[in-house]
């Protein structure tokens, strides 16, 4: 499907608040910001505990080398390196949520698509038995902001102080002890996050895997966008399963998609910057989700014109790599043989 075809979710949200009444300024637009925490409870996560993996995904758009989770039955916290955020946006938190960043850039760019991140995660997480959530940001001034959310109290916003400098922090507080909660939690962790680009902490123990690892054996090649850039990895191998992608969006697993017209065992790990609907259920079909369908499918025409690695052809060509090294082994072969010559000479002497 075309992107001129498929209507902007947001924009289709946005067209109705702006009917509301009272407006503020979210970006290239403006809307208001309690009609927008209304309308967004309507598109909340299919899985509410995964508001984890949407902030994972922050910290791959910020860039931050590590996110630390903490996951417990009365508390989850995860904190990670991210950009300052202005304290307006950071209060309209919800707002961020429809706000389009298309035309930013640079630093104001990355802030307001992790704005958006934290509203839908924020979103997601006060549906679970939860008594408040507490976010915490720095300004572009160097000021920290803290903001106590309820699930059907106000907003209140104040200065900040737990913080690290330069640091997002996300805490959802229960109201009593839910051991299922933090389980869940994890299990989404180690199920669709394990190939994400920041180290995944948790509870002061990373579960990241290389990607490499997840194709298993098989011919490989990188697959590339029309601009050359590489944006996943693809393997041909020999199992005989029905070709199939692993889509991630910043790292994070968005969708197992079927590629029928594959060759057999073809898989492609691809990590994209995709646009998802509100409820980051699946990938929006557009001209840039079938661009990467295109580049997939260049990679496995190429890669199906290139025989798969056997293991005789692998060891030839380690025999190849290896060739003209020492053997370690030669000199103990001669010293023996010298021995046995050596030997064999005196035994000719004493039979004389």
């Amino acid at each position: 499907m075309s992107e001129q075809s498929t209507p902007s979710i947001a924009g289709a949200v946005v067209a109705r608040l702006t009917a509301a009444g009272r407006v503020v300024d979210a970006g290239s637009f403006t809307i208001d910001v309690e009609q927008a925490r209304v309308r967004l409870r309507e598109h909340r996560l299919a899985n509410p505990h995964a508001w984890v993996l949407v902030l994972v995904e922050a910290a791959s758009i910020a860039g931050s080398p590590t996110i630390h989770f903490k996951l417990g039955a009365r508390q989850s916290s995860a904190r990670f390196i991210g950009p300052a955020i202005d304290a307006d946006r950071f209060a309209q938190l919800f707002a961020a949520a429809f706000s389009d960043s298309s035309k930013l850039e640079g630093s104001a760019r990355i802030a307001a698509r992790v704005l958006e991140k934290l509203a839908i995660a924020a979103n997601a997480a006060l549906t679970l038995d939860c008594s408040a959530l507490i976010l915490e940001c720095t300004t572009p001034s160097g000021e920290q902001r803290r903001m106590t959310i309820e699930p059907e109290g106000p907003i209140v916003t104040e200065l900040g102080q737990g913080a690290g400098e330069g640091e997002i922090h996300f805490m959802l507080d229960s109201e009593g002890r839910d051991t299922e909660r933090a389980d869940a939690e994890l299990a989404l962790l180690r199920e669709r996050a394990r190939w994400a680009k920041p180290k995944i902490d948790i509870d002061g123990a990373a579960i990241n895997e290389t990607r490499a690892a997840a194709l298993g054996s098989g011919a490989r090649m990188a697959i590339s966008d029309e601009h050359g850039k590489a944006i996943g990895l693809a393997r041909l191998g020999h199992g005989g399963q029905p070709g199939r992608m692993l889509l991630l969006t910043h790292g994070v697993l968005a969708e197992t998609l079927p590629l029928p017209e594959a060759p057999t065992d073809f898989l492609a790990l691809v990590d994209v910057d995709l646009h998802k609907d509100l409820a980051q259920s699946r990938v929006v079909r557009d001209a840039s989700f079938d661009a990467v369908i295109a580049a997939t499918r260049t990679t496995w025409e190429r890669l199906g014109r290139r025989p798969a690695t056997t293991t005789v052809q692998r060891k030839a060509v380690l025999e190849q790599v290896h060739a003209g090294r020492p053997d370690p082994v030669t000199p103990l072969r001669v010293f023996v043989a010298l021995v046995v010559l050596m030997a064999a000479g005196l035994l000719v002497l004493w039979l004389r």
